[in-house]
């Protein structure tokens, strides 16, 4: 997950800072989490795009018609998506993570990259399709 990453990354820097001031932490997970949705939202549009366009890599890194595919779609609906999506994930790893770990293996981490991870993937393309289909009516 994005933010995993990002509270990484906010220690890394402020052990090579050398600060240990817990507002600078708080600024940059915040910023950190702010730059992976904007991120994450891109990514969504650029999925549609490529869709739209039979697949085509170079329709991937077309940003203009990217931007104008979240502009038609609209940053609310959008937003919800990325919300429904994240309170899923955050739903289902707290499940299984709770099943599973008394067990002394790495079991969590098999059932989500083999199970978990495609059925929400599954899932997230599923929606984008059907946003996506709404727009070209």
């Amino acid at each position: 997950m994005p933010v995993i990453n990002v509270i990484i990354g906010v220690y890394i820097v402020d052990d090579l800072i050398g600060s240990s001031s817990q507002e600078l932490e708080i600024v940059m997970i915040t910023f950190g989490i702010f730059l992976a949705s904007i991120t994450f939202l891109i990514y969504q549009a650029s999925i549609l795009n490529m869709a739209n366009n039979h697949g085509s890599i170079k329709s991937a890194f077309d940003f203009k018609r990217i931007f104008k595919k979240v502009k038609d779609i609209g940053f609310k609906r959008t937003g919800f998506m990325y919300l429904l999506i994240v309170v899923l994930v955050l739903i289902v790893e707290s499940t299984l993570h709770d099943t599973v770990v008394n067990n002394p293996f790495d079991l969590w981490s098999i059932i989500s990259a083999l199970v978990v991870i495609p059925f929400i993937l599954i899932f997230t393309a599923r929606v984008l399709g059907l946003i996506n289909r709404a727009l070209d009516r």
